[in-house]
């Protein structure tokens, strides 16, 4: 059996060639004191299967990272693991993904985003769980329609209880690119302590907008909505600007406003600040002639918590450009 399995492994090995995977070891340390290791890898088996891995292997609280494995509801060393299986216009995806979301901050991996700018959402809500995707493009109109099934982030293990259903539509029309979700994610009232709520469902509704003016200029503004009264109404409106001024200059900037209403503020969202602004820029120097080496340096303000100021330095280490010719 052992012979049989790697004799298979040796000839999937041989028919993928290495213009095919893309493996990055990313580094990033911060001040105040933050850090982590993370490893990306991604890829193509013949013409209709890709795959896509990310791990964060060290950080600050590594030993969580490792306590937390098979747990749905807080980071863990697996953000994500899956398989695309593409046919025309059909795409199925299986394995760890991000739940299905119409933010446009939720789409950088958090090596590449700023903590103290995102929103009560990013920073609280885990966003990466197991299930699965289907999704359709429409080529000819450049809309795509999208159904997710995964694990519920308000449940300790994967499928322990309920799940999350989601849908969304996207498209690319110019310069603009909307994309509208809506999710159902499933909770246990009782473990909440949700006794006005007969249903144990939990809606969240996301806008996201973006606009790619220029290949070095995009704008997004992204605005989020859970009508799940009356225990909940939470609100979050964002606008984020990232501009690539310079050949070794960016700026980042985001600006947005949260409000939050609940009778019980600390169970079901995770401790969410009731109502406050926040505002904040980032000024990113690419030293190099690629973008693997990036400091950089900014700060920003959330009304009602505190002042914030961040400087950092993170590398890209792509192993497989080692192998290119």
């Amino acid at each position: 059996m052992r012979k049989l399995f790697t004799a298979a492994l040796l000839s999937i090995l041989t028919t993928v060639s290495v213009s095919a995977i893309d493996f990055s070891i990313v580094g990033r340390v911060d001040y105040p004191l933050n850090y982590g290791l993370y490893t990306f890898l991604d890829g193509d088996i013949g013409e209709h299967v890709s795959y896509s891995f990310s791990n964060h292997w060290v950080s600050k609280d590594t030993k969580a990272l490792y306590q937390n494995t098979w747990r749905s509801w807080d980071v863990n060393w697996c953000d994500w693991a899956n398989f695309t299986f593409t046919f025309g216009g059909l795409s199925i995806t299986v394995g760890k993904d991000l739940l299905l979301t119409g933010s446009n901050e939720e789409m950088p991996n958090d090596v590449d985003n700023y903590a103290f700018l995102c929103s009560e959402f990013w920073n609280n809500l885990q966003m990466y769980q197991w299930g699965g995707k289907i999704a359709y493009e429409f080529s000819d109109i450049n809309t795509t329609f999208e159904a997710q099934y995964c694990s519920s982030p308000f449940n300790e293990k994967p499928f322990l209880k309920n799940g999350a259903f989601s849908f969304g539509i996207s498209g690319e029309y110019g310069i603009y690119q909307p994309h509208f979700t809506a999710n159902m994610i499933g909770y246990d009232p009782m473990e909440y302590e949700i006794e006005t709520v007969s249903s144990n469902k939990f809606w969240i509704l996301t806008l996201g907008n973006l606009f790619t003016v220029t290949d070095n200029l995009s704008l997004a503004l992204d605005y989020i909505l859970c009508p799940n009264k009356p225990v909940s109404v939470s609100n979050h409106l964002a606008f984020t600007g990232d501009w690539r001024c310079l050949d070794h200059l960016g700026l980042k900037c985001k600006a947005g406003y949260e409000w939050f209403d609940s009778d019980m503020e600390e169970d079901l969202l995770l401790g969410f600040s009731p109502k406050h602004w926040f505002a904040g820029l980032i000024c990113e120097f690419y030293p190099l002639k690629s973008d693997d080496l990036r400091i950089h340096a900014g700060g920003g303000y959330s009304q009602g918590t505190k002042n914030y100021f961040n400087i950092g330095i993170t590398y890209n280490f792509n192993v497989t450009n080692l192998f290119r010719k």
